[in-house]
């Protein structure tokens, strides 16, 4: 719909944006690929061509789901996408282990969960109590996906974690005020995060 100006020949056209805001998890990147509802492999970002291939680590992530149910139709394959990370908690007791052991602590919780994901040795992996949420797709075939808001209720449908504050707005002055609640409840958060993402909902 439009509104007409002074201009007689003129329309000021007035369309009320939907975004959604979330948190932006601060970890290492995660690409996830289910082929039949069935976890084929996973791997990293790398350099956004080609990544690592971390599907035995992934495995033992008890918060990833090696099947995907709850959801009609279940995909032929799609490629679903999020960060991999540990909780603050979970990270300063893992620093004080390694230094009890004698050993380097880490800097931060992103490198704690990188280096847990690559590691040789899958049973380290799983001592970490690793997490990932998940917030986009890739290469989607045998389901139809309009929306991030639809992406994000189909994701919990199908018991993956997705992010924490997540919100549908209308219009950039409730995007604003989104990004206004996530920043006072920052030092909250059991994550580590490093801004907010916001994407047009269609």
């Amino acid at each position: 719909s439009g509104k007409e100006t002074k201009y007689p020949y003129a329309i000021e056209w007035q369309h009320i944006v939907d975004y959604t805001v979330e948190p932006k998890y601060d970890g290492l990147a995660v690409e996830l690929v289910y082929e039949n509802g069935l976890l084929a492999y996973a791997s990293t970002r790398g350099d956004g061509i080609e990544g690592e291939d971390i599907t035995q680590n992934i495995r033992t992530i008890k918060t990833i789901p090696l099947t995907i149910e709850g959801v009609d139709p279940i995909p032929e394959k799609i490629e679903i996408r999020g960060e991999v990370y540990i909780h603050i908690d979970e990270f300063e007791k893992l620093n004080k282990e390694q230094q009890d052991k004698g050993e380097q602590p880490f800097a931060n919780p992103r490198n704690a969960a990188a280096g847990a994901v690559r590691q040789l040795d899958s049973s380290i992996t799983a001592s970490r109590r690793l997490h990932m949420v998940c917030y986009g797709v890739g290469i989607i075939k045998g389901l139809e996906m309009k929306s991030q808001h639809g992406l994000i209720d189909w994701l919990k449908k199908a018991r993956f974690s997705v992010p924490e504050d997540f919100e549908l707005v209308s219009g950039i002055d409730n995007v604003i005020k989104s990004i206004d609640k996530i920043e006072k409840k920052r030092a909250s958060y059991s994550f580590d995060l490093d801004g907010v993402v916001v994407k047009v909902n269609d």
